[in-house]
């Protein structure tokens, strides 16, 4: 396992999608705060220029961490156009092996690649904003540790897809459809049926989206983290096992 997840960190930290991604978030990070501080310098009255407005816009919508995993995912995963994993089980490489050593490359590369996202913006924000001192940094960091497991959730249902789907574009579709739209639809009839709001609030994205309403008027209890961080746990073991069991069964061609 150790061996394999050493060439398959070696294969990715090569690939040149993986750094070109770190650019452009880096571009955008620093563009967000760029605007913003030259429009507190040079415009009258402007009330974006700070620390609070600038931090909302992470942890008041959590729900992005999804969709940039699951991108993340799809940028890096083109074993069926490389055939790389097949390369690998054709040489005698055990199915688990495979899977999951490629799963915890990229979950680990993805956690240090949010981490320090995380920490260049909050660098930013401290360095060139208006300090709102009403402990939006606080939020913020606990906002990222909350969700965290929901992004590597997100980031395992999408790999899973991926590996065990005939096509990018059936992956694609199972993905949207377990992490973002079921959920939606049971929280939108759940307004109706009771049963189907607290089914919906199971899930990452509702869970998720639910802390980051509650980041805005600074109410995130013990309860709101918990509750965020169980779900994405629950669903980032559901993935795995979900993943394992159908990978295994699949036909390799």
């Amino acid at each position: 396992m150790l061996n394999y997840m050493r060439s398959e960190a070696y294969r990715l930290i090569r690939d040149k999608k993986i750094w070109i991604l770190f650019f452009v978030f880096g571009v955008l990070l620093s563009s967000v705060v760029g605007v913003l501080a030259y429009f507190q310098n040079y415009a009258e009255n402007f009330p974006y220029g700070n620390t609070k407005f600038a931090l909302s816009n992470i942890y008041a919508s959590l729900t992005m961490l999804l969709y940039v995993a699951g991108g993340f995912v799809l940028l890096l995963n083109d074993g069926d156009k490389t055939h790389v994993y097949k390369n690998s089980i054709a040489f005698g490489i055990k199915r688990s092996t495979v899977l999951l050593g490629k799963l915890l490359v990229q979950a680990i590369i993805a956690v240090f690649s949010c981490l320090v996202l995380a920490g260049f913006y909050a660098f930013l924000c401290d360095r060139f904003l208006l300090h709102s001192d009403v402990g939006e940094f606080n939020v913020y960091w606990n906002a990222i540790f909350s969700g965290s497991l929901g992004l590597l959730a997100a980031l395992t249902g999408v790999y899973m897809f991926m590996m065990i789907a005939d096509t990018m574009s059936l992956a694609m579709i199972y993905s949207v459809a377990a992490i973002v739209v079921v959920p939606t639809m049971l929280n939108l009839l759940g307004r109706r049926i009771v049963i189907l709001n607290i089914i919906s609030k199971c899930f990452p994205y509702i869970a998720m989206a639910e802390y980051s309403n509650h980041t805005l008027t600074f109410e995130v209890t013990g309860r709101d983290t918990f509750t965020t961080l169980l779900t994405g746990f629950c669903w980032l073991t559901g993935f795995l096992i979900f993943g394992m069991i159908l990978f295994k069964r699949k036909e390799i061609r």
